[in-house]
């Protein structure tokens, strides 16, 4: 193949002669109607694909508000700041009924359990003063039940919860918010990904009309078969090898 211009050249050889002709104008008729095909086949016009693409845009953009007003106003921090305080709760609460029983075998367990949970209260960071000398009484480990008492109350006054729940109570609470913050978080994936497909969208459409536009200003350009190839009368090359030639022409 070779270009000249608005000119394509399309040169066959083979040893029949015949065949060379054939194979020659077989591969100019289908390059001809494969140029042709790439801009003449626009199902749409730039004009529909753009109102679908500032459709798209316009979803895209409730979309992200949607998210933006989720991420403004959720509870999933709060839920999981509750679910932490009601199982720290539990531990101190099933702390203080050990401490209450008075046994003498469980003074050790008991020891290990108010280490626990002072590690376990020290992890929040934005515990309010009163709680943080609370804690401090407690590092002693010369434990009373007014300490533990301090601290429950410190505790159920931060979670905002109803205060004297026994542990069962508490761990039912612990399952109700745990189930809210279950549903928070769906509804955080839900808004999220609707949001990305939304972009998506957006982005896609607006990437085809875009070219969609450009292929349209190109739809005047057409190939056509402008000499059909002819059946050489002598060889042109070594052993009776005939080279056949046939012209494209790019019209504009």
């Amino acid at each position: 193949m070779r270009e000249r211009g608005d000119l394509i050249e399309i040169s066959a050889k083979f040893t029949d002669p015949q065949k060379a002709t054939a194979i020659a104008n077989a591969w100019a008729e289908s390059y001809a109607s494969y140029v042709n095909g790439l801009y003449s086949g626009i199902l749409q016009s730039p004009a529909e694909l753009q109102v679908q693409a500032d459709a798209a845009r316009k979803e895209y953009e409730e979309k992200q508000r949607a998210w933006e007003d989720f991420v403004s106003s959720n509870r999933i921090d709060e839920l999981s700041r509750q679910i932490a305080d009601k199982k720290l709760l539990c531990n101190i609460k099933s702390l203080r009924e050990q401490i209450k029983a008075g046994s003498s075998s469980s003074a050790s367990a008991a020891a290990n359990s108010l280490a626990l949970i002072l590690l376990e209260a020290k992890a929040f960071t934005s515990l309010p003063g009163e709680l943080q000398v609370s804690l401090d009484r407690l590092s002693g480990l010369n434990v009373s039940l007014d300490d533990i008492d301090a601290l429950i109350s410190t505790l159920e006054t931060r979670s905002g919860g109803t205060r004297g729940q026994s542990i069962s109570e508490l761990r039912e609470e612990i399952l109700q918010l745990r189930g809210e913050l279950e549903q928070e978080t769906a509804k955080q994936r839900e808004l999220k990904n609707s949001r990305d497909i939304a972009w998506e969208t957006c982005t896609t459409l607006d990437s085809k009309a875009a070219e969609v536009r450009v292929a349209t200003l190109a739809q005047d350009v057409v190939v056509r078969v402008a000499v059909v190839a002819v059946v050489p009368e002598s060889p042109v090359a070594p052993r009776r090898a005939m080279n056949i030639t046939i012209a494209l022409v790019l019209g504009l």
